[in-house]
């Protein structure tokens, strides 16, 4: 087991004084005006988030907060979420959640705790799961940082699917994209109040990728769902 980060004294209620090398270093938490919530007590403590990823690199300085009894690999490994090959998984928590130590960056909710949910494909069995798992625990918000591919690009290499593909959730159910466990768990989570957070996508294009726009199937998740 991990030992337990020790975080540095918070400072005055000034938002100009959490504007550290450390903050600074991590871009995002000045456009989003994360210092002025600091300055008001908010940085994430009694909160849960999870994160559904390709793992976390757990000796990693900035890494703490992380509920190892709520964690879980879909790997076959039961401890594999706790290493991550890929890397993207530790960088994704980085950006949520890194400790505040005087070194490297800090995350948003660096005072969060997380459950690490590993898992290198997001199949609709294993995000059914997950979001048991994650409405279980009392989470308050779950991160998605991936989307849905298929092996058919132009040139017959993988490529992300978008909802417009989609007429409507009868459409979603006959391609394999959607179940009735995934959208009985998915409803599960609307009404534990869960947050879900999902990547529009990386293709810079001018319409979101599937599972960002999953309301546009499902109306009523629409006030649990961030992309």
């Amino acid at each position: 087991r991990k030992p337990p980060i020790a975080l540095p004294p918070d400072p005055p209620g000034d938002p100009a004084a959490w504007r550290t090398p450390e903050f600074n270093r991590q871009g995002g938490l000045g456009l989003i005006g994360a210092e002025y919530r600091y300055a008001k007590g908010a940085a994430g403590k009694n909160t849960l988030g999870a994160i559904f990823d390709s793992g976390i690199d757990f000796s990693h300085p900035d890494v703490g907060g992380i509920r190892e009894d709520l964690s879980h690999s879909y790997s076959g490994k039961p401890a594999s979420w706790s290493s991550d090959v890929k890397g993207h998984g530790t960088h994704i928590f980085g950006i949520a959640g890194a400790r505040r130590n005087n070194q490297g960056i800090h995350g948003v909710a660096y005072d969060a705790e997380y459950m690490i949910l590993q898992s290198n494909v997001g199949r609709p069995s294993r995000f059914s799961d997950a979001l048991r798992r994650v409405t279980e625990a009392q989470a308050d918000a779950m991160n998605n940082s991936w989307s849905v591919s298929t092996w058919d690009g132009p040139d017959g290499e993988w490529r992300t699917v978008f909802a417009q593909e989609f007429r409507d959730l009868a459409h979603l159910r006959q391609a394999g994209y959607m179940n009735d466990d995934l959208e009985h768990r998915l409803r599960e989570a609307r009404a534990a109040g869960v947050s879900i957070i999902f990547t529009s996508g990386n293709d810079r294009a001018s319409h979101p990728a599937l599972l960002a726009a999953l309301p546009r199937f499902l109306p009523d998740l629409e006030d649990i769902w961030i992309a």
